[in-house]
């Protein structure tokens, strides 16, 4: 199996488009030089490793749900997900 595209949208824009290539793909959050105080968290990457988790079968909760500590919900997420 291969993944080669992973779309995230809504009705009414694509939110985040990532390509793949065979073989190793790392997923690294982007800060801009000259922005010296962003480190890169909080830019989706644990939501897409959840989001790649759930297309091959995982529940949906895992997109919402926090992996460390279980009782965290992530409301927007969660909306976004049940509300579509």
């Amino acid at each position: 199996m291969f993944i080669k595209k992973l779309i995230i949208s809504s009705p009414a824009k694509i939110i985040r488009e990532m390509d793949f290539c065979s073989g190793l793909n790392l997923i690294i959050g982007y800060t801009p030089v000259e922005d010296t105080t962003s480190t890169g968290n909080n830019v989706g990457k644990t939501t897409v490793l959840k989001l790649i988790d759930f297309c091959l079968g995982a529940k949906g909760n895992i997109i919402y749900t926090d992996t460390e500590n279980k009782k965290e919900i992530y409301d927007v997420v969660k909306n976004f997900y049940l509300c579509g």
